[in-house]
């Protein structure tokens, strides 16, 4: 029963050893959050922030089931992430940002208890074991629904199907159907990387069974049938459950995704090359990372030589026992996850993001690959003389205390670089620095009057990027936003163009139906309008930034003719995060520098005032009629179409 496997392995005295390691690397995850004053992530556009819209969305009261950003949508992506934090910021009192912030602490007992259980199904003996966890923590702290994905609910399905495949017992088979669902409801990728991951088990049941059999008449037979009938019913209980999400996508929106972000957000797989280097550029970074130039390097080198001589130890010893076959099956899965786009993508003209189905499977490898490796290197350097697995008699091994030094050089090194701002596995860029000062006071203020003074259902009208800053401090809904975060189900496009007819168009009519139709209440100015739109360099617009634009379809080109929005066509990419790599199109971009007459106060279109009140000033001086911005400023008009 899985109670009494558990109940055994937490009574072990190495198992309090875990609770010590996870303590202290709990306690240095504290001394670093606790410096934080907001997020270590953009305001604007940063995935932690979007993250803190859905967040306040459900502690506000908002609904799980609905989106966090646009009223009338689903949530963009599993919402497991997200509850988990506003319970966690219910409990202990504090705000959602630092719910967030300190999200970690619970999380690394958690997956220090899941690799525990793992990797005893291979070792016993206790260095390994504390080594090979603490390299596992060293990852945290994360911030990020996609993170805890990682480390903890894939590493706990993967756990699951090791007791399952064990003994298949009731109780066995309960836990792996929640997994299966919790691992569903965590992550999107993580969806479709647990459903390749069945599929290869059920791959290879109908292979074992045909090497026995040398022909394919074992699929009728009922011995076949009955091995296979408990796989298909855990999957289809896990799958059930987590239809507490994945319905709507599934049978509502029959996996339409008309925000295909998978394709403009990623590199243009239209070229065969970028297909191929996508593959290569991530095995490249897992297993290949290795830079002996400078010392900062070399630790991290190490891990990455071990994991690749772990993957190679998991395929030379497959067929040792039905563990090392499973844990080979994952390895598998994460390399179909990997290369799936070949066959997708040329196909269909989709794909299911590659490297973060190979990562959903790769990541809860990499402590028994690292355990596979040391164990490799033990059996082929003939150290048996030195080494006794389980063994505390024979003092501590060669390979052993290299481990021992080799994880502690890599928990430092770390945080050594999240201390110089390289962001560690959360990413580069000087965000560490940036949550460890305040918001400003304009965003504070922002936050302040729109938490006391809205319901968490009003709508402001306003651009993608404030639209973002605005949701990420207080779950308030908007028209669009920053459509990299959108549901890839949401119609942005349509969204765009009724925004731009709104603030931009001259047909008035169809502004006051659209304002009705999208029950706007509020529209938020601020300073940077314009900056939110496009980037002057020298004083000349030298590109778009993130302005209300579609792709150049008659369709679209001939609604906004018809309600007076002027645009301007450019070869451009959809993200404004661009890169090279990514795919670029034909658009008609519409924004404040397309509107005669337009200022840095009024950037809209002047039929729009005459449903403008102002109801807050946020850095403002007035005289008279004449308003002044003093650094940072922002008014807030309430929206009355009647």
């Amino acid at each position: 029963m899985v109670k009494n496997f558990i109940k055994r392995e937490l009574s072990s005295d190495t198992f309090k050893y875990v609770l010590l390691l996870a303590l202290v690397v709990a306690l240095v995850n504290y001394n670093f959050l606790s410096q934080f004053k907001q997020l270590p992530s953009p305001l604007y556009g940063g995935d932690y922030y979007n993250h803190l819209g859905s967040i306040y969305h459900i502690y506000y009261g908002g609904s799980i089931f609905e989106n966090g950003q646009m009223l009338g949508e689903i949530q963009w992506a599993p919402w497991l992430y997200h509850s988990y934090v506003v319970i966690l910021s219910k409990i202990t009192g504090v705000d959602p940002l630092f719910g967030i912030i300190y999200s970690s602490l619970p999380l690394i007992f958690v997956s220090a208890i899941i690799v525990y259980l793992t990797i005893t199904r291979f070792t016993e003996n206790r260095l390994l074991i504390l080594s090979v966890i603490l390299i596992f923590l060293s990852a945290y702290p994360i911030y990020k629904y996609t993170l805890f994905a990682f480390f903890v609910t894939s590493p706990l399905m993967i756990l699951a199907w090791f007791l399952f495949l064990e003994k298949q017992t009731q109780n066995r088979f309960i836990f792996l159907a929640i997994a299966i669902a919790l691992a569903h409801l965590s992550s999107t990728q993580l969806f479709f990387a647990s459903i390749i991951l069945f599929g290869v088990i059920m791959l290879d049941l109908t292979y074992k069974n045909y090497k026995k059999s040398k022909s394919f008449a074992f699929i009728r037979s009922s011995d076949f049938i009955k091995e296979i009938i408990p796989f298909v019913k855990v999957f289809a209980l896990g799958f059930l459950l987590s239809l507490v999400y994945w319905y709507a996508p599934l049978f509502v929106y029959k996996g339409a995704t008309p925000n295909d972000l998978q394709i403009y957000g990623w590199p243009d797989y239209t070229k065969f090359d970028l297909q191929i280097k996508s593959i290569t550029d991530e095995l490249r970074g897992t297993f290949f990372a290795i830079n002996f130039d400078k010392l900062e390097n070399v630790v991290s080198s190490m891990i990455s030589i071990l994991e690749l001589i772990g993957a190679i130890a998991i395929v030379l010893n497959r067929n040792i026992n039905l563990f090392y076959r499973f844990v080979f099956l994952v390895l598998v899965a994460a390399l179909i996850g990997l290369s799936h786009h070949l066959i997708l993508f040329n196909l269909l003209h989709t794909h299911l993001a590659p490297g973060h189905l190979f990562q959903m499977m790769q990541f809860p490898l990499e402590p028994i690959e690292i355990l596979f490796a040391l164990i490799f290197i033990k059996e082929r350097i003939k150290l048996d003389n030195l080494i006794k697995i389980g063994s505390s008699e024979k003092g501590i091994a060669i390979t052993e205390l290299l481990l021992v030094l080799l994880a502690i050089a890599f928990f430092y090194n770390h945080f050594a670089d999240l201390e110089k701002n390289k962001g560690g596995a959360n990413g580069p860029g000087n965000w560490v620095s940036a949550g460890r000062s305040d918001l400003s006071s304009m965003h504070k203020e922002i936050k302040s009057w729109i938490l006391s003074d809205t319901s968490l259902s009003d709508v402001f009208l306003t651009t993608n990027e404030g639209g973002f800053m605005l949701n990420a401090l207080s779950g308030r809904k908007v028209v669009t936003y920053r459509r990299t975060h959108a549901p890839v189900y949401s119609d942005m496009n349509q969204r765009a163009l009724d925004a731009a007819v709104m603030l931009y168009g001259k047909n008035d009519a169809v502004r006051k139906e659209l304002l009705r139709k999208y029950n706007v209440k509020y529209l938020l100015w601020t300073n940077d309008w314009f900056g939110h739109e496009f980037i002057v360099q020298n004083n000349q617009i030298a590109r778009f930034f993130d302005p209300l634009m579609v792709k150049d379809k008659p369709d679209y080109r001939s609604y906004l003719d018809k309600n007076g929005v002027r645009y301007v066509e450019m070869h451009t990419s959809l993200d404004p995060y661009t890169l090279d790599v990514y795919p670029k199109y034909d658009m008609l971009v519409t924004g404040a520098i397309t509107v005669e007459g337009s200022n840095i106060l009024y950037p809209w279109d002047v039929g729009l005032n005459k449903y403008l009140k102002p109801v807050k000033f946020i850095g403002i001086q007035q005289q008279g009629e004449q308003i002044a911005c003093l650094g940072e400023c922002a008014i807030i008009y309430e929206v009355n179409v009647n």
